[in-house]
């Protein structure tokens, strides 16, 4: 098949490239073994130009993939600079480990990014500790208020659709029906009593000095606040921050946090437990009941973070490693999925030199079968066929019948398999990946799941 000879097979493309490309960071970010960077915007030209046809301008089209930074002794990649290097002092400055910088980073990277993750989302950990050789997740994700979770957690299509149409009344998806009871802080909390090695309020001095002192506003803040507008306007506390004099704020604008940074401080000296259990709660309780959340005081002191095992399988193609992800609820069955799809095309540098378009055909068509499968990934503490779905997903032979329905066109969603359930990707989550000297290993996927 040559790079002229891929056509698009339909209209319909509701598991589209851009959903493709969407789920491709956040398989990533929950498996927590790749972190892909920079390549968004060279895949959208080229992807734009094999599904419309247009391949007589190929050859004018240049892909220029990122060589990753190599380190001799240690790494923090994050999305966002600033946030890396306070890492990197944890581990260089202060003799922190892995998981010390992981967690002071993901607090940094909340009060600079603060539309995608805060103490007030939830995720996953993975921690890899050298010396036992342990390999554990903590499962931090948030969880649905006690009152509500007889009614509402047993059909998720109720729920979306529930979703779907207050949206639809309301045009904010902000409000607070269905939020979940927060479980950054207390993951964070399990990682750093079991695998940190600085006191716990070294954690959060670099996100204090961040938020205290200022930051640029991001192109991506700018984003997520320029499509909320209406969200932000009518909050006073959002508007205050990014709408300062009337006017939504601009890539480069300075931002303080100053607020957020007396929380951060409080939360530092006292532990979790301000947030959880102390007056901080009782704040935190209202702000929730003036948006009509059902979130109780006895829900956040219930609150448990949980740690698990990691699923774990070869990885494709390089022999001697294995990948850590999460388990569901997380997507990580889906990244190994993936790669055992693509393990048969055996691709290499040159792939992406001489035949770019059809290598990113072949990816987004398995990110397409495998994002039809993920939506079974429910919790499976109310599915009982999550187990299952999660077999299939690690089978190298499910792998490789999926491959062999990658032809040179692209299809309608029907085509990749039946779906659970549709919802919109739209904003939130980051993750980071943490290295140090001495081999141990943490990566971070948290979210305020918007």
């Amino acid at each position: 098949m040559t790079e002229s000879e891929l056509s698009t097979g339909g209209k319909s493309r509701r598991l589209g490239w851009r959903r493709a490309l969407a789920l491709l960071t956040i398989f990533c970010a929950v498996g927590g073994a790749v972190y892909i960077t920079k390549a968004r915007e060279q895949i959208h030209k080229a992807v734009s130009q094999m599904i419309n046809g247009h391949f007589r301008e190929t050859r004018q089209l240049t892909l220029k993939p990122v060589d990753p930074l190599k380190f001799k002794t240690a790494a923090v990649a994050a999305d966002y600079k600033t946030c890396s290097e306070y890492g990197v002092k944890i581990l260089r400055d202060q003799n922190g480990n892995a998981i010390d910088a992981a967690i002071a980073t993901a607090l940094c990277v909340g009060v600079v990014n603060a539309h995608s993750a805060g103490i007030g989302g939830g995720g996953f950990m993975i921690i890899y500790d050298k010396k036992s050789g342990e390999r554990s997740v903590i499962n931090f994700r948030e969880a649905i208020a006690a009152r509500e979770n007889a009614e509402t957690t047993k059909d998720i299509q109720h729920i979306l659709a529930q979703f779907t149409e207050r949206d639809k009344k309301t045009g904010n998806s902000g409000e607070g029906e269905f939020l979940g009871v927060p479980g950054e802080l207390r993951g964070f909390e399990v990682a750093w009593k079991k695998y940190g090695r600085l006191p716990w309020r070294d954690l959060f001095q670099p996100a204090i000095e961040i938020a205290t002192k200022g930051f640029p506003a991001t192109p991506a803040l700018e984003l997520a606040v320029s499509l909320n507008q209406r969200i932000v306007t009518n909050d006073p506390g959002l508007s205050e921050l990014f709408k300062p004099n009337g006017r939504f704020i601009k890539k480069g604008d300075p931002i303080k946090r100053t607020k957020y940074g007396k929380t951060l401080q409080k939360i530092a000296d006292g532990g979790a437990d301000v947030f959880y259990t102390g007056e901080m709660a009782k704040q935190v309780l209202k702000d929730f009941k003036s948006i009509h959340s059902k979130i109780s005081l006895k829900d956040l002191k219930d609150y448990k973070a949980i740690e698990v095992k990691p699923l774990e399988a070869s990885l494709p193609g390089v022999k001697g490693y294995k990948i850590l992800t999460s388990p569901p609820p997380a997507g990580g069955a889906a990244l190994i999925n993936i790669l055992n799809i693509l393990k048969g095309y055996n691709f290499s540098a040159n792939d992406m030199k001489e035949r770019p378009i059809l290598t990113y055909h072949r990816m987004i068509e398995a990110f397409n079968f495998v994002a039809a499968k993920e939506t079974y990934l429910t919790d499976p503490k109310f599915s009982d066929k999550t187990d299952q779905v999660v077999k299939e997903m690690l089978d190298p032979e499910q792998g490789e019948e999926l491959r062999n329905k990658i032809d040179n066109t692209t299809h309608t969603s029907d085509y990749y398999g039946p779906i659970n359930y549709h919802i919109d990707v739209t904003d939130g989550t980051i993750h980071l990946s943490v290295l140090d000297k001495d081999g141990n290993a943490a990566a971070i996927t948290t979210s305020i799941n918007k």
